[in-house]
């Protein structure tokens, strides 16, 4: 990864994960996803939204400094909040 490069891996690149990898390509960043569903993940790929798809059981590893953005939901908020509430929001 050079100097200025921005990296983010996206899990699940259906509406909500595929809203934020637009949002990051949009200003430069290099997107890798992953998706329970591998055909959404391709359809992803060939869209654009991604410039890579990641589909090995979960044995990547990804460059120190790279994001990782979790697409959760829809749900509703208590049942999402027993899996993230724990988390710190990052700004």
């Amino acid at each position: 990864m050079t100097k200025n490069e921005r990296r983010a891996q996206i899990v699940g690149t259906g509406l909500i994960g595929g809203s934020i990898a637009l949002a990051l390509r949009a200003r430069g960043w290099h997107i890798t996803g992953r998706d329970i569903d591998a055909k959404r993940a391709e359809r992803a790929l060939e869209l654009g939204v991604l410039t890579a798809s990641i589909s090995d059981a979960g044995r990547t590893e990804v460059e120190p400094g790279t994001f990782t953005c979790m697409a959760i939901g829809p749900n509703y908020e208590h049942i999402i909040d027993r899996i993230t509430g724990h988390l710190k929001l990052y700004s």
